[in-house]
This record gives C-alpha cells, structure tokens and sequence, in this order.
C-alpha cells in the first residue's frame, strides 16, 4: 500500500510471540478453546516516519515456525500456500494513547484510525486477524463505491 503512494515500506518488529489465542483471537480465527496463535506486532514506516503499529495474530497449526518478523508477512504466507484470497475490515476513529502515541511520534490523546481486519483463505478458514493503529494525521482511506453501494 506505501509503496503505491510512492513511500519506501520498511518494519520494525516490536514483538512477536507464541501464546494462547485470547477470547477475540479465538472469534476472529475459529480458533478452539486450547489453541495457540503467533502474534507479530510491528511499526510500519513510510519514508522513516512512524505510521501505524499493525499487531497481526495467525493460527500457530498453520504457520508453524515460519520466520515471519523477517520480511513481507504475505509473502511468507505465499511461500507457505497460505495466501488470503479476501478479507474484511472495519475502521473507526480512535485517540491514541499513550504508548501508541510515543511509538508513532505524536501526542497522547491525538485522532488516529483503528483497522481490524480478518483474511481468508480460499476455502474459507481465516488465516490472519490484524489491529492495525494508524496516524490520523498521515494516512487518509479512499473507498470505491459502485452503483449499487450508493442506494
């Protein structure tokens, strides 16, 4: 997505972790009761500036011991045979706090965008479950529209 706006991409892994899936991961996932998942939470950067803390949470049974804080979280999906083929979000407005705010190079209490996203598979299981922190200041969505979304 920052390549496309013409940014230089690049992460810092700020965690990443084998744990028990908690209640909404569980949800989120379809995931039972005893399961573990591997949470990867990283700062995205666009040209050097901090622009959103994206925590990911993927299915240990299927991610294995897969090096995901190395690169490209999708393309080591790809390489796994676990590309999503969709995906839903949802986005609302949220104040950052103080953690996000200093991780993000801004003030405490400033407008940022929370995105929680959920992807599939093809044949349906969920794969990943994303919260994703954003500068309200830096990043702006566009949504296409058709027809039939305009009624």
């Amino acid at each position: 997505d920052m390549a496309q706006h013409g940014r230089d991409a690049t992460n810092r892994v700020l965690d990443l972790a084998r744990a028990p899936a908690s209640q909404r991961e569980r949800e989120a996932l379809a995931l039972g009761g005893d399961e573990q998942v591997v949470r990867l939470t990283r700062l995205r950067l666009g040209n050097g500036r901090p622009l959103a803390i994206e925590a990911a949470c993927l299915p240990e049974r299927l991610v294995g011991e897969a090096p995901l804080g190395e690169g490209s979280l999708y393309a080591e999906l790809a390489r796994l045979g676990l590309s999503p083929s969709r995906g839903m979000q949802r986005m609302r407005a949220v104040s950052l706090d103080r953690r996000q705010a200093e991780l993000l190079g801004t003030a405490e209490g400033t407008a940022g965008m929370l995105i929680e996203r959920i992807a599939f598979l093809p044949d349906g299981r969920p794969i990943e479950y994303t919260k994703s922190h954003y500068r309200g200041d830096a990043y702006d969505f566009v949504a296409r529209l058709d027809a039939g979304d305009l009624k």
